[in-house]
């Protein structure tokens, strides 16, 4: 129930401020707020990756641990010294992943359906990977200077990105194609080509690679067999899910040319569908995937407007991928293991 009613504050706060009006953004600043507030002040029994932030938040600063992303090392001890609570942390993590979202939304000619989709369909998401969630968030916004061709201001926003995950810095080079219309024939191919890869076992040859890279400082190896033994056994359901609504979205995209007038948002789309094809058999892709996960929650409204000015356009199949997206929140609201529910709040801030 808890859930059912922060999505109908959401609704309504995210249509009045997709308004024209003096209010307008008083109503996004509330929904953005709502967001900040869900998130951060849930207990640590919600999200499977709580519990563990939260011992972190202990551990780091009271035993002498140090943890590899400066970032996020020094964001826990200012929290510990100033006296908060896991809840502090939890707040700073969603407001540092909020404040980039909510200024991208504000970037965006269609405010109202972005913003529903983004602050209801990232919940799962934002109660578990907190750190690279920043990361995500400072890249999603980043992605207005590729499109504006600012190089100074994306790498600024990708430095302070790198001081909480790591794994961004393979998003650098992205800067200089991502802005690309590229043939349609292309986006197929790299498609299919990641399709394919769902029925290779790669799992030696990654876990070798893995090993060659740990000398960076982090035991990669050790963080390939955790997540090929997390997520190695998908369920044949989750593969149809994900490949219904890549194929749907995918179709859609290439269908309407959209990579014509919205490449990066297009490019970054496919991208996601990709990688997420790669993760299957690859579960440490999935970290670089997730980097691309929220830019079709800014691509979808330019469509369904589209469907609704033209007659021709293929409002089913907006209709069929808005639904799938329905099912895959309340499937993840409703998994044992994802930890969603029951939604505990913990208003303690301070020790």
């Amino acid at each position: 129930m808890t859930y059912i009613f922060y999505i109908l504050l959401i609704v309504i706060f995210c249509h009045l401020g997709g308004q024209k009006n003096r209010l307008s953004i008083l109503f996004r600043v509330a929904a953005c707020l709502l967001y900040i507030c869900f998130v951060g002040f849930r207990h640590f029994k919600v999200g499977v990756d709580s519990e563990r932030y939260m011992e972190l938040f202990y551990a780091i600063p009271n035993q002498n641990y140090q943890w590899i992303e400066i970032g996020f090392d020094r964001l826990i001890r200012i929290l510990d010294g100033a006296g908060f609570s896991y809840t502090g942390l939890f707040l700073a993590c969603i407001t540092l992943t909020a404040i980039p979202i909510f200024f991208t939304l504000e970037k965006t000619k269609h405010y109202t359906l972005s913003a529903i989709m983004l602050y209801v369909l990232t919940l799962s998401t934002l109660m578990n990977g907190m750190r690279q969630c920043i990361s995500v968030g400072l890249f999603f916004y980043g992605s207005h200077f590729i499109r504006e061709r600012k190089m100074i201001p994306f790498f600024l926003c990708m430095t302070g990105a790198l001081l909480f995950h790591y794994s961004c810095v393979f998003l650098l080079p992205f800067y200089f194609f991502l802005h690309r219309t590229l043939p349609k024939y292309m986006y197929i191919f790299v498609y299919a080509i990641s399709f394919l890869f769902i029925f290779v076992d790669v799992a030696p040859l990654l876990e070798s690679s893995a090993v060659l890279i740990s000398g960076i400082g982090r035991n990669y190896a050790e963080d390939y067999q955790y997540y090929a033994y997390s997520f190695g056994s998908l369920s044949i359901l989750g593969f149809l899910y994900n490949t219904s609504v890549n194929l749907l979205l995918f179709w859609l995209i290439t269908s309407t040319n959209a990579q014509r007038r919205f490449p990066v948002m297009t490019n970054c789309s496919i991208l996601s569908f990709a990688l997420k094809n790669l993760s299957f058999n690859m579960p440490i892709v999935g970290r670089i995937a997730q980097y691309f996960a929220w830019f079709p929650f800014m691509l979808i409204p330019y469509l369904v407007v589209d469907s609704m000015k033209n007659r021709d356009m293929r409002r089913l199949e907006i209709a069929g991928i808005l639904l799938l997206y329905g099912i895959g929140f309340f499937h993840s609201l409703f998994s044992s293991e994802m930890k969603m529910l029951p939604y505990i709040f913990n208003l303690k801030i301070f020790q």
